[in-house]
């Protein structure tokens, strides 16, 4: 019951510096030998249950208290730990420990597209007769084609942003968080609009099911990135963090 990814309650939760909880969820193991394990800062503990939902650490001190509501485990705590914070399971994605790889995997398609363009005109020159496309859809294609770079660019600034915040941790951060906000708002919202356009054009010209499907996963791809953008505070406007 107590197995899964949980977030600590001394977090931020309205600024880039959520980030963390994305990339520093706690796993809680559950192992065949009725044990549970949980590495906080690295360290693996092993604990064993000596009353309900109550874990005594294997040959140490600690103890680990679980929260149950509504017969489910909420959340939990240690004696060492308990002092400054406690653990509270995640839910959803997060919680199915999906929101990185499906991140990864959209950044993936995304890029894909945007290197496609020397591909495909490399592609065309070698064809006797490439396939003539509708006018709106090659303007769609090369504003596409923008916003993909724009969004590749915000997600640099992000990770930049957010390392800087955690190993400099000094004034002078406000411009470059400035220009990250406008280029996700530009990149993921104008990426999101820009490719549910691609996709509309290529159902209303038949283009063919591969045109759609890809278009498809790109429209998916942006989507992804703006829900995440918008879930740890990459989409507001804001200097203070």
């Amino acid at each position: 019951m107590i197995a899964g990814r949980y977030k600590s309650t001394r977090r931020a939760d309205s600024t880039f510096v959520s980030l963390a909880t994305l990339v520093g969820a706690v796993s809680v193991t559950a192992h065949p030998d009725d044990t549970i394990s949980i590495a906080v800062l690295g360290f693996p503990i092993r604990y064993r249950e000596v009353k309900p939902f109550l874990w005594q650490e294997v040959g140490g001190h600690d103890k680990l208290q679980a929260t149950v509501v509504d017969g489910k485990v909420a959340s939990w705590s240690t004696n060492m730990l308990g002092f400054a914070f406690a653990f509270e399971r995640q839910s959803g994605l997060a919680g199915a420990a999906a929101e990185l790889p499906l991140l990864g995997l959209a950044l993936t398609l995304i890029l894909i597209g945007l290197l496609m363009w020397p591909a495909a005109a490399i592609a065309r020159r070698a064809l006797a007769h490439p396939r003539e496309l509708p006018r709106n859809k090659v303007v769609a294609i090369r504003i596409g084609r923008i916003f993909a770079a724009l969004a590749i660019v915000a997600a640099i600034a992000w990770t930049a942003v957010f390392v800087a915040a955690a190993v400099v941790l000094k004034p002078g951060l406000e411009p470059w968080l400035v220009l990250a906000q406008v280029l996700a708002f530009v990149g993921f919202l104008g990426g999101t609009l820009v490719a549910a356009w691609n996709l509309a054009i290529d159902f209303r010209a038949r283009l063919g099911w591969k045109r759609q499907l890809w278009g498809a996963l790109i429209l998916l791809a942006y989507a992804m990135m703006a829900w995440i953008a918008w879930s740890y505070g990459l989409l507001r406007f804001y200097t203070g963090f």
